[in-house]
């Protein structure tokens, strides 16, 4: 996992804000509870705002889960996933209180399964009467 950002908690009612920066990607992003509390559930317990030139727009939504193994076990964290059109692939994401009480860590970790396939492999599966450009 690499910690690409940080997250405070704002207020009683858990908002978070902060940021995160990839090579690809920096923003300003809060993530807003929604009202849904059980951890169980499938539906998300926040919605997750990025900040554009000022305005709040809405790029996702996150999970609140709780850690179930090792050394960490019982620790509650957010699963979250932001999207855009601009994006080749949602980007996915998890929150985890550090030692400094009010903060989270911005986490990315590749998903199972390998790397990613190239650009030029992807390329070479497509027809060259299909490529539009």
């Amino acid at each position: 996992m690499s910690t690409i950002g940080k997250l405070t908690i704002k207020n009683r009612e858990g908002l978070l804000e902060g940021s995160f920066a990839t090579l690809a990607v920096a923003l300003s992003i809060s993530l807003e509870p929604n009202g849904l509390t059980d951890a169980d559930l499938d539906e998300p317990t926040h919605d997750v705002f990025a900040v554009v030139q000022g305005r709040k727009v809405n790029v996702g939504a996150g999970w609140t889960k709780t850690i179930k193994r090792g050394q960490n076990e019982g620790q509650r964290f957010i699963s979250f996933t932001i999207d855009d059109p601009s994006f080749p692939a949602p980007l996915n994401l998890s929150a985890f209180p550090t030692a400094k009480q009010g903060e989270l860590d911005v986490v990315w970790k590749r998903p199972r399964g390998g790397s990613a396939p190239r650009p030029a492999d992807v390329a070479a599966d497509i027809p060259q009467d299909e490529i539009p450009y």
